[in-house]
């Protein structure tokens, strides 16, 4: 319903479109307890084109296609990501404007991690994937648009889904998290 009343209040200004490459790094997070104390490293890395349309002038709605890598305990996973973020702009200043923006975004992973003896005694395991194929988060967002070309924030992602793959003989209830610094180029 918020869609369509933005949409349809819309109507009457000028449509304007907007595309962007972003890059960001920043640190990932999960909720599991791991049994050893060695984590190993915890980051997030993100890539990706944006495609914004404006539907009013303080509104706009952005999707794109994104890669996004985390490692959490040594495990890696690669995702290919669609976000779906209503991003409201601040009224101007002199030399730029602050964007907030909140919405889903649906994973699909592309690089998946596997089981082997070092992180699992269980020899079935062996071998088996180790997260969902696909999964479903929110990303917050707070950027400031330094020109007309170049936009500078600070992004989260919340897993809403458990990651992991079950299994009879291993069930562990895994959701990712990430905060990233990202540097954009709007054209």
């Amino acid at each position: 319903m918020l869609l369509l009343t933005l949409a349809s209040s819309g109507n009457a200004q000028d449509k304007k479109w907007e595309h962007s490459i972003n890059v960001g790094i920043g640190v990932a997070l999960d909720n599991v307890k791991q049994l050893t104390s060695d984590l190993g490293t915890a980051f997030a890395l993100k890539a990706g084109y944006g495609l914004n349309y404006y539907l009013t002038d303080p509104w706009s709605m952005q999707t794109g296609l994104v890669i996004r890598e985390t490692a959490t305990h040594g495990f890696v996973t690669t995702n290919l990501d669609v976000p779906i973020v209503v991003q409201y702009h601040f009224p101007s200043d002199n030399d730029g404007h602050w964007i907030i923006g909140l919405g889903p975004v649906f994973s699909y992973c592309l690089k998946n991690d596997e089981y082997n003896l070092d992180r699992t005694s269980v020899d079935g395991l062996v071998g088996q994937k180790m997260f969902k194929d696909f999964s479903l988060g929110l990303q917050p967002s707070v950027a400031y648009q330094l020109s007309p070309h170049w936009r500078i924030g600070v992004e989260g992602y919340i897993g809403l889904t458990n990651v992991r793959r079950s299994y009879n003989e291993l069930s562990v209830s895994e959701h990712i998290h990430s905060i990233l610094v990202s540097v954009g180029y709007v054209f």
